[in-house]
């Protein structure tokens, strides 16, 4: 069976290391593919770094990159997809390569593996994201009937799975789609597990530089957002509010057959 790496890249200063983590992304995965965001000031040099190394790519718009990249990886033939976020996949590639791909084996025996953090990868993550998740987590959780932590930026989908996730769920909103493609795999009746990983710690800290950036950084920053009311406004207008909804979208949604 085959693995198809997919991402969406807002660039933030990730291309170097990127570039020096590559041959490691290709001792795990069968392929790789790329959405990115069109109109970032680093968009151009991205492109270029994915053409030097020969990587499907396609710009997205918005928040359309997540359902842009999964239709990408579909194209490739490979039975199974791992979407990741990119900025946290560098996180991950460069610090724990063996539990990534340790993940990627897993994921090959259910249709969606949904990917959390450990309390202790959560633990680094500012409280303006651990506060503002921790509604549409308990509400799906609930609902599906596990506790699970739905926005970490990573899942697995099948084939079956990838089809119904891009047919049956908004792809100009496909960020905020993490409750949402979970809960139509779920309705659909395919297989899907969860685990939680410690990889997913938070990525934000890395932005624009060279290496990921430690505890002592990544603190900093979760106090410097936590103090911020303009960050709050968006984790709870936008992020929190969109997840749910959404999720509550895709609990009505017609499976069109999938059922």
């Amino acid at each position: 069976m085959s693995v198809v790496l997919a991402c969406a890249w807002q660039p933030r200063g990730e291309m170097q290391r990127f570039e020096r983590y590559f041959s490691r992304l290709q001792t795990i995965y069968d392929n790789i593919v790329v959405a990115v965001q069109a109109g970032e000031p680093g968009t151009p040099e991205t492109v270029a770094l994915l053409d030097k190394f020969g990587v499907p790519h396609r710009p997205y718009a918005n928040w359309s990159g997540r359902h842009t990249t999964v239709k990408l990886a579909l194209e490739t033939g490979a039975d199974y997809i791992h979407y990741v976020d990119m900025d946290r996949l560098v996180r991950w590639i460069e610090l724990r390569p063996d539990e990534l791909a340790q993940i990627v084996e897993r994921l090959q025996t259910v249709d969606s593996l949904i990917i959390g953090r450990t309390p202790a990868a959560y633990a680094t993550h500012s409280r303006t994201l651990v506060e503002t998740e921790a509604l549409p987590n308990a509400f799906f959780s609930h609902y599906l009937g596990r506790k699970m932590d739905f926005s970490a930026g990573s899942r697995s989908l099948s084939r079956q799975a990838a089809e119904l996730v891009l047919r049956c769920s908004p792809g100009e909103n496909a960020l905020v789609m993490d409750a949402g493609w979970a809960v139509l795999v779920h309705r659909a009746g395919l297989a899907w597990d969860y685990v939680e990983v410690e990889g997913l710690d938070w990525e934000t800290a890395d932005r624009y530089r060279d290496a990921a950036a430690d505890s002592v950084i990544q603190r900093a920053l979760a106090v410097q957002h936590d103090a911020d009311p303009k960050q709050w406004d968006w984790r709870v207008r936008v992020v929190a509010q969109g997840i749910t909804m959404l999720g509550l979208a895709a609990i009505q949604e017609d499976l069109d057959g999938f059922k």
